[in-house]
């Protein structure tokens, strides 16, 4: 150096090592649990000698593993190639100011390991990704992705990255994977595996203290084999007695864990419209385990489109699953969590949130006509209570009720008080001889009413209602008789 500045030489040279000699590894959870299948074949795909550019993609619920099981199989693979970078929490880096282009700064910093230009813009950033590694090696990890335009600022052609390389997604939604070469979807752990995890939070052992085992399966249970709620749960249980064990976990079934709510509530916030937010609601007040051809019925009627694409897209971004035979499920967890955003609509008062599940509040709000016009849905199941009987003028007030469920509910007085907006009445066992003649069934969609003891629906044609009855398959019917 110039005027012979040796100390400065010195700390350039020190400073250019420990840049190249910066550790790869990115930091893993202590114990992880039943995820080695999944990173076995994962590292396998990854690992086949090719040039060319593999990009695998890993799918599922908030809080499954997604990123532990990307971070495990970066750490096999980082110091093979010329350059690697790990892109952590993209979608919420993203949303901050310029968050696209400082990804793209880190991409290029991390791989190229030396400090990069500042760069202006998005498409500019797009440009100097492609230019400069495109003849290198890499292996890239874009962790938590949420949108297409992320992908495109970060890696928009596989011909951004030279030969050889590989690029691993984690994302909720598998729609954003239709162009990788290979997907695995993550799914819930084992029981087994799952109180095992548990265990280690909770007591730094593979299985529960003796006289903790009943108190930890019921938190594995409440868990439903998820790896974030478990250890999150876990790790707040060390050093409380028995007695507080139970109160915490009676807690739970009544007030989610904020901490857990908060990761899966990120899902919901980020769909894309308030409609497929108002299907989201509905599915996990009312009709989990159901038909999804006898949900799409309900739902066509309720938002006034087919609802195949949205149901597709709750799939892809792992908030319901259905299965072979169609039936239509969601993760307890993730109930509770669109349960909860009801019920903070009005806390101190169910009767003015737009669904109402809980049999207690049900119950109370038609008792006691508490309801109001907020109310869209509501359910309620009295085959296993002595209260039985309501009065029709527990629904004056909600005139915009849609969907009702009143299992095992007798009711008494003028059915003309019910809502005339009804799309959906499930009213299994009913008692009446004959269905009510003055109930408005103009907008009615789908009438379910198994194990009754109605003898005649109706005289005159009550077109287009779907019944789901003894005499009446799940069918389109005319009137009653045929």
């Amino acid at each position: 150096m110039e005027n012979g500045h040796e100390s400065k030489l010195i700390q350039e040279i020190v400073k250019d090592v420990l840049n190249k000699l910066d550790p790869k590894y990115i930091n893993v959870a202590t114990h992880l649990v039943g995820i080695d299948p999944l990173v076995l074949a994962i590292s396998d795909f990854l690992s086949t000698a090719t040039d060319e550019v593999r990009i695998v993609g890993i799918h599922g619920m908030p809080g499954i593993g997604k990123t532990s099981i990307a971070k495990v199989v970066f750490n096999q693979f980082c110091y093979r190639f010329e350059g690697s970078c790990f892109l952590s929490n993209i979608n919420e880096t993203s949303e901050q100011s310029n968050g696209l282009v400082l990804l793209q700064e880190q991409l290029l910093h991390d791989i190229l390991k030396q400090n990069t230009v500042n760069i202006s813009n998005v498409v500019r950033g797009m440009v100097l990704i492609k230019e400069r590694i495109c003849h290198k090696r890499v292996l890239v990890v874009v962790d938590d992705v949420a949108h297409q335009n992320q992908l495109n600022a970060l890696m928009g052609e596989r011909s951004w990255f030279g030969p050889g390389s590989r690029v691993i997604i984690t994302t909720k939604d598998e729609h954003l994977l239709l162009k990788v070469d290979r997907t695995y979807r993550v799914e819930e752990l084992k029981r087994d595996e799952s109180l095992q995890l548990f265990s280690w939070h909770a007591f730094g052992d593979t299985k529960p203290a003796k006289d903790y085992v009943e108190l930890s399966n019921d938190v594995v249970d409440y868990c439903g084999g998820l790896p974030l709620a478990l250890e999150v749960l876990g790790s707040c249980l060390p050093g409380k007695n028995r007695a507080r064990w139970k109160c915490l976990i009676d807690k739970l079934r009544k007030i989610p864990n904020r901490e857990i709510q908060k990761k899966l509530r990120i899902s919901f916030d980020s769909l894309d419209d308030h409609q497929l937010q108002n299907t989201f609601l509905d599915i996990a007040c009312f009709f989990i385990g159901r038909n999804k051809e006898y949900v799409a019925k309900v739902l066509e009627a309720r938002c006034g489109y087919n609802p195949e694409d949205d149901l597709g897209t709750l799939s892809e971004r792992s908030l319901i699953k259905v299965d072979a035979f169609g039936k239509i499920s969601m993760h307890d967890l993730l109930r509770d969590m669109g349960r909860d955003i009801i019920h903070k609509e009005s806390p101190g008062h169910p009767g003015k949130r737009s669904r109402i599940w809980q049999r207690e509040d049900a119950w109370n709000v038609l008792n006691k006509h508490m309801g109001t016009e907020v109310v869209e849905g509501l359910a309620l199941d009295a085959r296993a209570s002595e209260d039985k009987s309501l009065s029709t003028g527990s629904f004056t007030k909600m005139r915009f009720l849609k969907l009702l469920q009143i299992n095992g509910v007798h009711l008494t007085g003028p059915f003309k008080l019910l809502s005339e907006e009804l799309i959906w009445i499930c009213w299994l066992e009913c008692p009446l001889k004959s269905f009510p003649s003055d109930l408005m069934l103009d907008n009615l969609v789908v009438l379910d009413m198994q194990y009754n003891n109605i003898k005649e629906l109706w005289k005159e044609k009550k077109a287009g209602a779907l019944c789901h009855c003894p005499g009446f398959p799940y069918a389109l019917a005319g009137s009653a008789g045929e």
